[in-house]
């Protein structure tokens, strides 16, 4: 995977390696994809991961990295 740095406006953003860590942390799951994407107004990166017991996505915050949301869909 390929770690991308942007500039949004005046500002830089964490790359995709960045984005992950913080989704990834206490999961055990596996990244299957990473978006760069608007999410009520702000730049962040969707992290897609593909858990033993069901799926997760993860909103991070492009600038500061931070977790903005988590969910978390069960296997049936």
């Amino acid at each position: 995977m390929m770690t991308t740095t942007i500039t949004i406006a005046t500002h830089k953003s964490i790359g995709h390696a960045a984005a992950i860590s913080p989704a990834a942390i206490g999961t055990r799951a596996r990244v299957t994809d990473v978006d760069l994407t608007t999410w009520r107004g702000r730049r962040v990166y969707e992290v897609d991961l593909d858990g033993r017991r069901g799926d997760y996505e993860v909103i991070v915050d492009a600038r500061s990295g931070r977790i903005l949301s988590s969910k978390f869909d069960p296997d049936d």
